[in-house]
């Protein structure tokens, strides 16, 4: 996958229950990650919700962002809608780090 955007161009970046095993492999994750890392804005938010994941994977998932730069802000339990149904889940905020 590629994406093409000019560097530091977005504010806000939302990965809602797609960084799965289902749509990506652990290897095209962090090339994902790799591209939003070039894309977001210092202090940018990169939102995740990252519903079908392991435990395991979402602790990999908050050591890659630590990687490229992205601390973990804020982590929240929330009531969502999930394929038309509520679901009980928890979103993870990053941002991008000054440098």
């Amino acid at each position: 996958m590629k994406l093409s955007l000019k560097e530091d161009f977005l504010d806000a970046v939302l990965l809602y229950d797609v960084l799965n095993s289902y749509y990506f492999t652990a290897a095209e994750r962090k090339k994902l990650i790799e591209s939003i890392n070039e894309m977001v804005k210092t202090n940018s938010l990169l939102s995740i919700y990252p519903k079908h994941m392991e435990p395991l994977k979402i602790k990999r998932i908050n050591e890659e962002m630590k990687k490229f730069g992205f601390y973990l802000e804020r982590e929240a339990s929330a009531n969502l809608i999930h394929n038309g149904n509520y679901d009980t889940g928890y979103i993870l905020n990053f941002r991008k780090s000054l440098g």
